[in-house]
C-alpha cells in the first residue's frame, strides 16, 4: 500500500510519500484545497489542475520523479468514471481489500485496493472491475496515473484504512502456471522448463513488457552482444542489471537471459555470481532507459530494426514540412508569400502579434503564471535569399500600433520642445501621461529602452517591439551602458525587472519589467558565431528560429501577392480580439497539448539519450503553449485541431533548426563539462565487473585515455592479492580481500 503526493520541480512531476492518516487528512482539509475544489466544481476547468494530486500504485524513481517509475507499491489506484452503489462497494471492502474510496471532482469515484502481487497492474484493475460489476477502463491502467483529489469531508472521503500508509515496495508479479497452459493472467511456462526450474515458475513479462523485448533492449543499452571472447563478462553485466526487473532472483534471470552461445553451466555460474554481488537498490539509468525503449516497442512506436523502424523527425535531412491545414490567422498571414517563405513568416508573426496583448495572463501546466505575449524570433538563412519576406506581414500586423505610436511621438516631441524653450529659472513641464511608444527603432540606446519600458508599464504593461535586420544590432544596448544581448533575451523571456540607476535630474531611472519582443535576421555563419557563447546559459532555448530553404531546381524571382485593403479587412478582427483580451486566459485544449508534448519530448529524450534535445525541449513546449493560447484568443476564443497541428509543427521545426545549427556544439560543450568534473584519479579495477578479461581491461584503459599494454597492471594486481585468474576461462576475478575493502554499495 502507498500514497504519494505529487509536486512539480523543474517542470517534472515528483513524488513525496505520505506516511500517516493525519497528514493525509490535513492536506485534504486545507483551506486552499477546499477553495480550489469549490471553484473546480463550479466549472473552472483550469483550477482543477492545481488541486492536490496523489498516486497510489507506484514508488518514485531514485531522483524522486514520477515519469517512468517502475517500482510497484502494495496498492492499486482505480478511476471509476461513472456512478456506483457506494453501499455495495463497502459491503465488498474485505473481499476487495479496500483502502480508500472518494468521490472525484466531477463525476465518478476513485478507489484504492490491496494489490494482488501475482497479477500485473492491468490484471489487478480488471479483477476489481469484475468484482464490482463495472466496465474496465482501458485508458486508466498505467501505474503512474495520478488522481486529482477532493476534500476531507465525509461526503467526499467515503472510506479510509490506516493500512494505506506503509509505502512498501512489492516485487514484480509472479503468476503460477502448470502444464504449459495459459492461465487467466496470460502467462505460460513450457513443460520442459518445469523440470529444470523447480524453484518457482516465472512470468513472461515485466509490467506488460515481454522479457525477450526487455532483454534485447537492455543488451542494446550495454553496447550490443559482443564477440565470443567477451561474452561471459557481458552475461555478468546483463545479469547484474536484470536483478532489478527479476526480483533479485538467479532462477528468474536464467529463465529470461539467453546463453549467447556459452555453455549453460557457465552461464548459471556467472548469473549466481552476479546475484551474490553487493549493489545499490536504486534502479540505474541504463535499466530505466531499457524499460522505456522496450515499452515503446511494445506500443509499436519504434522498432529495433533500422530498416523497419520509423525514421524520426529529427533525423530527417530537412526540417519538417508545414502542415497543409493551418489556423485561419496563420493561413491569412502566409497567403501572400511564396511557399519557400511560409515557414519563416509563420514563425515570425508571433512577436508582433504578442505586442497587441497587455494585461493578459496565462497559467502554464506547472501552475506558474506570466503575462501572455512575449515572443522573440530569429530567421537564420543564406545571404540574399529573401529574409525580408517577413517584413510586410509584420508591418501590417503592427499598423494600428504604429498609428498610436505616431501620436505619442508627436506628443513627446512637443513636450521636449517645451522643455527646451523653458527658461532656466522656470519649472519644466512634466512628461505627458499616457505616452507610450511600442514599435522601437532598431538603433535604440539603453536609456531609450528603459524609458519606453517605464511608459509601457504605466499604461497597463504593454510589450515593446523592434525589428532588427541584423541580430548584432542588439549589441547597441550594451554599448550604451545596458545589458548584453544574451542577458536581454533571458530577462525578456522571464519578464524580469530591468533598468538603470542614474543620479542626474534629467537622466532616466527606473526598473520596470522587461516586456520586449523582437524579430531578427542573420546569416547562418553569423548566427552560429553570435550565439556560440549562449549555448549553455539558456539564451538559445528562449528564442524561436526559422530558416528559408530554396527548393532544389527552383529558378527565378519569387512573386509576392498584394497586401491590399481586403487583406487589411480580413486581418482586422484578429487584431481587435488580441487588443480586447484581458485577465487570466484559460484554454484546456492548449494545456492538454502542452502536457502531451512534454511527455512525448521526455520519451524521445530518454530513447535518444540526447542531452541537447532534452535541454532545448523544455522551453519549446512552453513557447508553443503560449502560441496556442494567442491563436485561441485571436480566433475569438475558439479552438480547432488546426491550432494544435500547427503548434506541434512549430515546436518540431524550431527544435530541428536548433539541433541542426547548434546541436553538435552543445553536445561537445556538455561532454567537456562532464570531463572537467571527472579529472581526478580513478580506480580502474572498480570500473570493471567482478569478473573480467584482459580485453575488457584494455578497453577500459584506452577509454580513460591511457596508452600501452595492461599486462603489467594485471601482474601488479595479482601480486597485491586484488585479483586471481580463473584457469578454466582465462578470465580474472576480484578477490574476497579486494571486495571486502572496496565493495561498492
Amino acid at each position: 500500500m502507498s500514497v504519494h503526493v505529487i509536486y512539480y520541480e523543474d517542470g517534472a512531476k515528483h513524488m513525496r510519500p505520505i506516511s500517516s492518516a493525519e497528514e493525509y487528512h490535513q492536506l485534504r482539509a486545507s483551506a486552499r484545497q477546499t477553495a480550489k475544489l469549490k471553484a473546480a466544481r463550479s466549472g473552472d476547468k483550469q483550477v482543477k489542475r492545481s488541486l492536490l494530486q496523489f498516486n497510489y500504485s507506484c514508488l518514485p524513481n531514485p531522483d524522486g520523479t514520477l515519469k517512468g517509475a517502475v517500482r510497484l507499491s502494495r496498492s492499486v489506484g482505480m478511476d471509476v468514471d461513472q456512478e456506483i452503489e457506494v453501499a455495495s462497494v463497502l459491503e465488498k471492502k474485505d473481499e476487495l481489500g479496500l483502502l480508500m474510496l472518494e468521490r472525484s471532482v466531477s463525476k465518478g469515484y476513485h478507489l484504492v485496493f490491496k494489490r494482488h502481487t501475482e497479477m500485473t497492474q492491468e490484471q489487478n484493475l480488471r479483477w476489481a472491475s469484475d468484482l464490482l460489476g463495472i466496465p474496465f477502463d482501458e485508458a486508466a491502467k498505467d501505474h503512474t496515473r495520478v488522481f486529482f483529489t477532493t476534500s476531507d469531508s465525509p461526503d467526499d472521503l467515503l472510506f479510509l484504512s490506516e493500512e494505506l500508509f506503509d509505502n512498501e515496495e512489492v516485487s514484480p508479479p509472479k503468476s503460477p502456471c502448470v502444464g504449459g497452459e495459459v492461465r487467466e493472467e496470460g502467462l505460460e511456462v513450457r513443460a520442459e522448463e518445469q523440470t529444470t526450474n523447480t524453484h518457482h515458475p516465472t512470468p513472461d513479462n515485466y509490467d506488460g513488457i515481454p522479457y525477450d523485448i526487455l532483454v534485447s533492449a537492455l543488451a542494446e543499452q550495454l553496447g550490443g552482444v559482443p564477440v565470443h571472447g567477451s561474452r561471459n563478462n557481458f552475461i555478468f553485466s546483463m545479469a547484474c542489471h536484470l536483478r532489478y526487473v527479476c526480483n533479485d532472483d538467479a532462477e528468474w534471470i536464467m529463465s529470461v537471459l539467453p546463453t549467447y552461445g556459452e555453455e549453460r553451466s557457465k552461464v548459471e555460474h556467472t548469473v549466481r555470481s552476479a546475484v551474490n554481488r553487493a549493489q545499490s537498490r536504486n534502479i540505474p539509468q541504463i535499466v530505466q532507459r531499457a524499460i522505456s525503449v522496450a515499452r515503446a516497442r511494445v506500443l509499436g512506436s519504434i522498432s529495433s530494426s533500422d530498416d523497419a523502424g520509423r525514421k524520426h523527425i529529427y533525423n530527417q535531412p530537412s526540417p519538417p514540412e508545414m502542415p497543409e491545414r493551418l489556423p485561419r490567422l496563420i493561413q491569412l498571414l502566409v497567403s501572400k508569400v511564396d511557399t519557400m517563405y511560409r515557414p519563416a513568416v509563420a514563425q515570425a508573426v508571433f512577436p508582433p502579434l504578442g505586442a497587441h496583448l497587455h494585461g493578459v495572463r496565462t497559467r502554464y501546466i506547472d501552475n506558474s503564471e506570466a503575462d501572455l505575449g512575449g515572443f522573440m524570433a530569429v530567421c537564420m538563412a543564406k545571404q540574399s535569399i529573401g529574409k525580408g519576406s517577413v517584413n510586410m506581414p509584420i508591418d501590417l500586423i503592427m499598423e494600428d500600433i504604429r498609428k498610436r505610436d505616431d501620436y505619442s511621438r508627436e506628443l513627446e516631441r512637443q513636450w521636449k520642445q517645451q522643455c527646451k524653450s523653458a527658461k532656466a529659472s522656470e519649472k519644466k513641464p512634466a512628461r505627458p501621461k499616457g505616452l507610450c511608444v511600442q514599435f522601437l527603432m532598431s538603433n535604440m540606446t539603453n536609456a531609450a529602452l528603459v524609458q519606453r519600458l517605464i511608459d509601457a508599464e504605466a499604461v497597463g504593461g504593454k510589450f515593446l517591439y523592434t525589428r532588427l535586420d541584423e541580430i548584432e544590432m542588439l549589441d547597441q544596448i550594451k554599448a550604451s551602458g545596458g545589458a548584453t544581448a544574451s542577458e536581454i533575451i533571458r530577462l525578456a523571456h522571464n519578464q524580469a525587472l530591468y533598468g538603470q540607476e542614474r543620479v542626474g535630474t534629467e537622466s532616466v531611472t527606473g526598473t520596470p519589467p522587461l516586456r520586449f519582443n523582437f524579430n531578427a535576421s542573420t546569416t547562418v555563419p553569423t548566427g552560429q558565431a553570435y550565439f556560440a557563447k549562449g549555448l549553455t546559459n539558456g539564451t538559445l532555448s528562449r528564442l524561436t528560429f526559422s530558416t528559408i530553404i530554396k527548393p532544389f531546381g527552383k529558378r527565378g524571382i519569387p512573386r509576392f501577392g498584394d497586401y491590399d485593403e481586403d487583406f487589411r479587412l480580413q486581418l482586422s478582427p484578429y487584431i481587435n480580439n488580441l487588443n480586447a483580451a484581458t485577465g487570466l486566459i484559460d484554454c484546456e485544449e492548449a494545456n492538454r497539448m502542452a502536457e502531451q508534448l512534454c511527455d512525448e519530448n521526455a520519451d524521445f529524450a530518454e530513447l535518444s539519450d540526447d542531452e541537447a534535445f532534452e535541454t532545448l525541449s523544455y522551453r519549446a513546449c512552453r513557447m508553443v503553449h503560449d502560441k496556442a493560447k494567442l491563436l485561441y484568443i485571436a480566433h475569438g476564443y475558439q479552438w480547432d485541431d488546426s491550432i494544435e497541428e500547427f503548434c506541434r509543427w512549430s515546436m518540431h521545426y524550431d527544435l530541428w533548426l536548433k539541433l541542426h545549427f547548434f546541436g553538435e556544439r552543445m553536445r561537445m560543450l556538455s561532454e567537456e563539462a562532464q570531463t572537467s568534473r571527472n579529472t581526478g584519479p580513478k580506480n580502474i579495477l572498480d570500473m570493471l565487473e567482478d569478473r573480467f578479461s584482459a580485453h575488457d581491461l584494455q578497453s577500459v584503459y584506452h577509454a580513460i585515455g591511457r596508452q600501452g599494454n595492461v599486462m603489467q597492471l594485471i601482474y601488479t594486481w595479482t601480486n597485491r592479492g586484488y585479483i586471481e585468474q580463473d584457469t578454466t576461462t582465462s578470465e580474472y576475478l576480484k578477490t574476497e580481500k579486494y571486495l571486502s575493502r572496496h565493495q561498492r554499495l
